[in-house]
């Protein structure tokens, strides 16, 4: 409503038990109004939009909240069980890389071997992962009407920091464990 009709009201001796007040383009302005009318009317039961829409994006963040630590979690997990299986893996082809070491391969055709089996390893499930995330980040957006990109950037941006620390300490240890870096 407009503040003449708004002061008209206030003025008035009329019985009326309902305003609405919307102000879509900023809810901050409406909460500020809000605010007033909830210490001008005491006694009056107040709804507003902005109300409703401050507790929405309290319950999001919440949700976002639970959904990062669990992703997170997940995401540890996940690289721990790709870590561990290669470095079982590193040791049991021991013997491949020696062997090829011997048949004349140069330690950079070994690790460029190590590189694209680990790239192979980690990168299904990274991808699934991100395609996952940002899905749900997406229907997160669609449920609450929220946008969220902020989160999904700090999604993306921590899935794949996560992953690369994962890669890189694989490599690491693989070629350690494998004993690439004897052969010449």
């Amino acid at each position: 409503i407009r503040d003449e009709t708004f002061s008209e009201i206030l003025r008035s001796d009329s019985p009326a038990k309902h305003i609405a007040i919307m102000d879509f383009e900023s809810p901050e302005k409406t909460w500020d109004v809000y605010e007033y009318l909830t210490r001008t009317l005491p006694e009056e039961t107040l709804d507003s939009y902005v109300f409703y829409y401050r507790g929405m994006i309290g319950n999001l963040g919440l949700l976002l909240f639970v959904g990062t630590f669990i992703g997170v979690t997940l995401i540890l997990a996940n690289g721990s069980v790709l870590y561990f299986r290669q470095l079982m893996e590193a040791a049991d082809s021991k013997d491949r890389y020696r062997l090829a070491a011997h048949l004349g391969f140069t330690r950079r055709q070994i690790v460029g071997s190590i590189h694209r089996q680990l790239a192979l390893v980690f990168s299904m499930p990274f991808i699934v992962g991100l395609v996952h995330a940002l899905v749900a980040l997406k229907l997160l957006e669609l449920l609450t009407g929220v946008s969220v990109w902020s989160a999904h950037i700090a999604v993306v941006v921590s899935y794949i920091l996560i992953y690369a620390v994962f890669y890189l300490a694989n490599n690491r240890a693989y070629r350690r464990i494998a004993g690439v870096s004897r052969y010449q």
